[in-house]
């Protein structure tokens, strides 16, 4: 029984985690917003959504239980996101909007790349390990993260992702500075 709770609460997670990006993007876009001085926006638009998404949770959930919550929810925040996107984009003009949405499909890529990697790395594994124990759940947890980790860095410097230039300066002059 166990082993199900595990992969229960695994398959939860990752659909949950489609949606994470929109959860940090939603505020980082409705703080543009405010510095319009318009806090209306992201209310109503979040509302009329929210209701809009209502239908989608029932049918979800009622298909595929915790695991049709867990998808509903992210395709909510994902679309609210996408709205407010496109919203703050037409109120502020961007001119940069093709530069941003680039830099998007590269993050994308490096991720959904690193992510196979690690669904990989977990399938191998999953066949060599008794992962179903508290302490090879860990391993497998730690090995498959820092793999998903290093790849996904990897992508994207081959991507030429140039904030992750400026991160690793960061992560290098923390590194020299004494505790």
């Amino acid at each position: 029984m166990r082993g199900l709770d595990f992969e229960a609460t695994a398959s939860t997670l990752a659909l949950f985690s489609l949606g994470m990006f929109g959860w940090g993007a939603q505020n980082i876009l409705a703080r543009g917003f405010y510095a319009t001085q318009n806090t209306l926006t992201p209310a109503v638009v979040g509302t009329v959504l929210t209701f809009l998404n209502l239908p989608v949770y029932w049918l979800l959930v009622r298909r595929e239980q915790h695991l049709g919550l867990a998808l509903a929810s992210s395709l909510g925040i994902i679309v609210y996101t996408v709205v407010l996107f496109l919203l703050l984009n037409r109120r502020i003009a961007n001119r940069e909007v093709g530069s941003l949405l680039l830099f998007f499909g590269k993050v994308v890529a490096a991720s959904a790349l690193g992510a196979l990697g690690c669904f990989k790395v977990v399938a191998w594994l999953e066949a060599r390990l008794n992962w179903r124990t508290t302490h090879g759940a860990f391993l497998l947890l730690v090995v498959a993260s820092l793999a998903g980790f290093l790849l996904t860095a990897a992508l994207a410097k081959l991507l030429r992702l140039r904030e992750l230039d400026a991160y690793l300066k960061r992560v290098a002059v923390w590194s020299r500075v004494e505790l």
